[in-house]
């Protein structure tokens, strides 16, 4: 058996470095389907499409309509949307007054929930996406592990863009927890314009 692997070469690797060469060597396909599959897929939930041409129609002509009430009746124009957006926001006043009340109206004897064990906890995923922020990566990480949720049930992924060699060459300078992934986004040119 072990004379069959002789022509091959075996290494022992991390997962993370495992992870890390996988990113590495399939970077472009990676970036590729990131950025096309959604907007391929179902690109009625893509942001690359502005939308159906009547939902763009639509917010064009209340856009007219509204500078051109608010030319020929300026004064009546804002009671109209002052009115409209007392009755979206007024219910909801009212309801947090109403959680509002219930809080202080509870006793200090109630009883707290019963903690629910580790187990039976779903597992969350963390997406922190930085860019030239590696300064911060040392009290974001310490925050994340003050995190009261079991460390086995937190998937954390630092997002870091490959042009941000400072932000990943701090992140990778870090001693992280086994559930931290750091995932260093590649280069692509029909990415979507990222803050800078």
């Amino acid at each position: 058996m072990l004379a069959q692997l002789a022509p091959y070469d075996i290494a022992l690797a991390t997962p993370r470095a495992v992870r890390d060469a996988v990113y590495h060597h399939f970077a472009p396909v990676l970036a590729r389907g990131a950025v096309e599959t959604l907007a391929m897929r179902r690109p009625a939930q893509s942001a690359r499409m502005y939308g159906p041409r009547w939902q763009r129609l639509s917010f064009i002509a209340g856009a007219t309509a509204l500078m051109l009430a608010l030319l020929l009746a300026p004064s009546e124009t804002v009671r109209g949307v002052t009115l409209l957006l007392g009755v979206v926001f007024v219910p909801v006043i009212g309801l947090r007054a109403v959680a509002a009340y219930g809080l202080m109206r509870q006793t200090e004897d109630t009883a707290p929930q019963s903690r629910v064990p580790d187990a039976d906890l779903p597992t969350y995923t963390i997406l922190a996406p930085l860019f030239r922020e590696a300064h911060m990566l040392p009290s974001l990480v310490h925050a994340l592990r003050q995190l009261d949720w079991p460390a086995a049930k937190l998937d954390i992924k630092l997002i870091l863009e490959a042009t941000d060699r400072e932000t990943v060459a701090a992140a990778r300078a870090l001693s992280l927890p086994g559930n931290v992934e750091i995932v260093v986004v590649p280069v692509s040119a029909r990415a979507p314009n990222r803050r800078r």
